[in-house]
């Protein structure tokens, strides 16, 4: 797609003409109007390696390119802790494993951490179907877990519970209990995109401001779920969402709708890892890659960058 799409439109033109060639791919390949993974994947990797050439031409930082930085430091997060926080990934069953995984974290001078405490079932195998209703048992099991890391690390490091978009609406507003009693930061993907309306009933519902967006393609993707307000916090992936060129579109509607923003972004296309948060625009991104860290430097709206295994 990728090789495909710069034969198409991008050999021959200016590299500098981001937003002229980025409106090209859209549309002129007749998909881009439609959104979807596989095309957007290819436009977000064209523009991003469009404003690298640019910066690397005009021997800057792309932040600069895109207004100059405005965040010296950015804030990081350890993310997933079902997983372990070690060398060696491990499916996490037991509560105090959660205790211990956040507390590698911790140790390592990380004040945030997030996990998906409904991955797995009490034997440690991954379960799926999160749209029925909740057992006691369940709940009982997930709560645990989430005590078990609330009380590890204290009241003073944030904890934000993932969903990983599997629970439907009645399951989301259940596990919502277990967010609000723990004071998560942000309770991310509670329900799924294929109807957006499932997050207005979770977010009417839940007293934790509800993150979501990643599998969002563009700003017209985002845009119901601004207009409805049930997402604080949109996690649009720079992988996926239209490069540098439309995640920044997406930052500067969020700020002027004073919601809170993070992103998620590529690593050598392979590699990808997502999220954002808060009635403020925020903006967080993957530490192991240098693309993220350009952006988030030079959006207003920035939080805090995430790190996993």
């Amino acid at each position: 797609m990728i090789k495909e799409m710069a034969e198409a439109f991008l050999i021959g033109h200016d590299p500098f003409q981001t937003e002229m060639l980025w409106s090209r791919m859209l549309r002129e390949s007749f998909w881009g109007l439609g959104g979807g993974p596989v095309v957007y994947a290819a436009m977000s990797a064209i523009d991003t390696a469009l404003w690298d050439i640019k910066g690397k031409a005009l021997g800057l930082p792309v932040y600069q390119l895109l207004g100059g930085k405005v965040n010296d430091k950015l804030r990081t997060y350890a993310s997933q802790l079902q997983f372990d926080w070690d060398k060696e990934f491990k499916a996490l069953h037991l509560p105090e494993q959660y205790a211990e995984a956040a507390m590698k974290a911790i140790a390592e001078g990380y004040d945030a951490v997030k996990v998906d405490p409904i991955m797995y079932d009490k034997d440690g195998n991954t379960y799926y179907e999160r749209t029925k209703i909740i057992s006691r048992a369940e709940m009982k099991l997930y709560r645990a877990r989430m005590r078990a890391i609330r009380e590890a690390v204290g009241d003073e490091v944030d904890i934000i519970f993932e969903c990983h978009s599997l629970p439907g609406a009645t399951t989301a507003i259940q596990l919502g209990e277990i967010a609000e009693e723990f004071d998560c930061m942000y309770y991310e993907e509670p329900v799924n995109y294929l109807n957006h309306s499932l997050h207005k009933k979770v977010a009417d519902r839940v007293n934790v401001p509800i993150a979501g967006g990643e599998r969002l393609y563009n700003r017209w993707g985002v845009r119901p779920y601004l207009e409805d307000q049930s997402v604080d916090v949109l996690q649009p992936d720079i992988g996926l969402c239209g490069g540098f060129t439309e995640t920044k579109r997406c930052a500067i509607t969020l700020i002027s709708l004073m919601f809170a923003f993070r992103h998620m972004f590529v690593v050598g296309l392979l590699q990808r890892r997502r999220h954002c948060t808060l009635k403020r625009p925020f903006l967080t991104s993957l530490s192991m890659n240098i693309t993220p860290m350009r952006l988030s430097r030079g959006t207003v709206n920035f939080v805090f960058r995430i790190r996993s295994l």
